[in-house]
């Protein structure tokens, strides 16, 4: 935002040389107005490249999924449910495109490969035991979910929340679709479950022994989860590692 136009005055050189402390102050002063427009300018930036950042990884998830349940379609051909989720995803991917020009983000480098990953997601999903690919399913909505509360948050603390109203609304209803099929179990954290497990395990032998009591630990965590907890886990760990790198390439 342009900041108001500064009214110059104008001094007489005979002036300045009479008074040369008018001279500095009035340098003092202006190098302040200048320091003043150089921090508001900075403010600026720093709040239109997290806004970009915002739009940019949104865009990858939303497409992300587009292509997850394109792939889980091609499988389960004509399922109404599956049918309802592609459409759905199709719907809310250009919603956000819309907002690309104008705040003129371009999108993801790793865009393709995103997709890519994506929907060979939803195709293993869909030929997977039922409750291994209903687990897939709940992790990636799960991810999603926690991907657009991380933004809106990120979106607040940048202080763009206000400037782009329509991100934020956009934001808000990605995050409340429904994406998880019933029956889709919730997906553990899997930062925390390996945390509870080297918790567990304890240390003090030294060593090997602090070793092997780890990997026991580690090991017994997973154990606890089951199949379809841990590759739930493993599945939304893995898309927020993927989406933040799309916010920044």
């Amino acid at each position: 935002m342009a900041s108001a136009p500064q009214t110059m005055r104008v001094v007489p050189r005979l002036a300045l040389a009479a008074a040369p402390g008018l001279a500095a102050g009035a340098e003092t002063e202006a190098g302040s107005r200048a320091g003043e427009q150089d921090g508001s300018g900075n403010a600026h930036s720093d709040t239109q490249r997290a806004l970009k950042r915002v739009l940019r990884s949104s865009n990858a998830a939303e497409l992300a999924a587009v292509h997850f349940f394109q792939g889980a379609s091609c499988v389960h051909r004509g399922r109404p449910d599956v049918e309802h989720f592609a459409a759905q995803e199709q719907q809310a991917a250009e919603s956000v495109r819309q907002l690309l020009p104008k705040y003129r983000v371009r999108p993801s480098a790793v865009q393709g490969p995103l997709s890519l990953a994506s929907w060979a997601l939803g195709a293993v999903a869909a030929v997977a035991p039922q409750r291994v690919g209903l687990a897939i399913t709940g992790a990636v909505g799960d991810a999603l979910t926690d991907h657009y509360n991380e933004q809106l948050r990120r979106l607040n603390e940048a202080g763009a929340a206000q400037q782009a109203t329509d991100v934020r609304l956009v934001l808000r209803q990605l995050r409340d679709v429904g994406r998880t099929p019933e029956g889709a179990p919730p997906a553990p954290d899997l930062v925390s479950v390996l945390q509870e497990g080297v918790a567990a395990a304890g240390f003090g032998g030294g060593g090997l022994a602090d070793g092997q009591s780890l990997v026991a630990g580690v090991t017994g965590a997973l154990r606890e989860m089951g199949l379809e907890g841990t590759v739930g886990a493993v599945v939304k760990a893995s898309a927020r590692v993927a989406l933040e790198t799309a916010s920044r390439a």
